[in-house]
């Protein structure tokens, strides 16, 4: 079979399986996997193609139960509708037929940048703000293949950049992290995102203005200000790393940046709006999830790693280290969680004592890419994820 037969055949199976399980949030991972499956090597074509499967918008995404049967339509063929170029709206070679969406898509349309490590950002759906050490963008698809199909509060106490917490959007949710700062740029978007924005835009950005614009105090600036410091500083300096010292000051220098880019205010309009439907905690993990956990509730855990070598891995996020003695009392914690039945979620690096605390819990091994190494070779790794079902719904 021809390449492109093939992925006109698998994402026509993918796009019949999904109409009625489109809450699902998988869909988009399993579509670009289909692809890098069908297409034989051919990349360059996925967004045209991935475009025909998704014109007109996929609320949701296939979950990994179904994977199978949509491997099964395609090979017996079995494709129970049009042919792909009247179900998508298609003549080959001469695009979109009709104007009109055709009947069975959904309404929210959704644009899909295929990038080289799999990460989607699509229209409509809310991103992070900063980019952050140790930040789970790319590993979106293992979280959220492990997650429970339902749950009751979403509690995530180290919240750091929050990317599974913004794609998720969850309607009801605890989140916080002891960095004082984080959270008072959190607070501020969920309050006033167009005022921090303004704010933004108006501060200058050359090295010099930077440097001067990082000796600010922030906790002596109005909030909305110190706020948009926050973003201000994680965009033009190094890596984009949030860093202190012990004396809590941010220490990363400026990293020249050729392009620099800042949030739209629609990004922070947005992000602000899941904020402000969220609890936000300047806390310690213990006391947030002591006040806050019960029975049914998803809590994710992400909490800075066990360094696997010397200077593989940022911990000082704020001016207080997280050591072996806090993973220790991290295990126990989830271990506690699970038992008073909820469903939790961790995340860490891939380390042998990793594998000590967490015994008993499933564990898988990820491979990952690291942003925050400055040598090319330094930017790969393993990160693991524990799932620890204390709800008795793991799939």
């Amino acid at each position: 079979m021809r390449p492109k037969s093939a992925c006109i055949q698998l994402l026509t199976a993918i796009s019949n399986a999904h109409l009625e399980l489109a809450s699902r949030r998988e869909f988009l991972v399993a579509v670009v996997k289909c692809w890098k499956i069908a297409a034989w090597g051919r990349p360059g074509n996925a967004e045209a193609w991935i475009g025909r499967c998704l014109w007109g918008g996929a609320a949701g995404w296939l979950p990994p139960c179904c994977w199978s049967g949509v491997q099964l339509a395609v090979r017996s063929s079995k494709i129970n509708c049009e042919t792909p170029d009247q179900r998508l709206g298609f003549v080959e070679g001469r695009g979109r037929k009709n104007p009109d969406p055709p009947p069975c898509q959904p309404e929210r349309a959704m644009k899909i940048n295929v990038q080289g490590n799999d990460e989607l950002q699509h229209e409509g759906i809310s991103r992070p703000v900063l980019k952050w050490a140790g930040g789970k963008t790319q590993l979106l698809p293992q979280l959220l293949e492990v997650m429970p199909l339902e749950y009751n509060k979403y509690l995530e106490p180290f919240l750091g950049g929050g990317a599974l917490f913004f794609r998720l959007e969850p309607k009801d949710a605890v989140v916080g992290d002891a960095n004082a700062e984080l959270i008072n740029l959190y607070e501020c978007l969920a309050k006033a995102p167009d005022q921090v924005h303004k704010i933004l835009c108006e501060l200058p950005r050359s090295s010099d203005d930077y440097y001067k614009v990082r000796s600010w105090t922030w906790d002596t600036l109005d909030p909305t200000v110190a706020a948009a410091r926050t973003i201000y500083l994680n965009r033009l300096c190094f890596n984009g790393l949030y860093r202190v010292n012990k004396k809590g000051e941010f220490n990363v220098p400026y990293g020249n940046p050729t392009n620099p880019s800042m949030p739209t205010v629609d990004h922070l309009v947005r992000a602000g709006s899941v904020l402000a439907k969220a609890q936000i905690v300047k806390s310690d993990y213990l006391e947030l999830l002591n006040q806050f956990a019960s029975p049914g509730d998803f809590v994710f855990l992400d909490p800075p790693y066990i360094p696997v070598g010397q200077y593989s891995d940022f911990k000082r996020y704020n001016a207080q280290q997280f050591g072996d003695s806090d993973h220790e009392a991290l295990a126990a914690e989830v271990r506690r969680l699970a038992h008073i039945g909820c469903y939790v979620v961790v995340t860490n690096s891939n380390h042998p004592v990793v594998h000590d605390l967490y015994e008993g819990f499933e564990i898988r091994v990820i491979e990952t890419r690291r942003n925050i190494s400055s040598k090319g070779n330094g930017r790969r790794g393993q990160d693991v994820i524990v799932i620890a079902d204390g709800t008795g719904s793991r799939r």
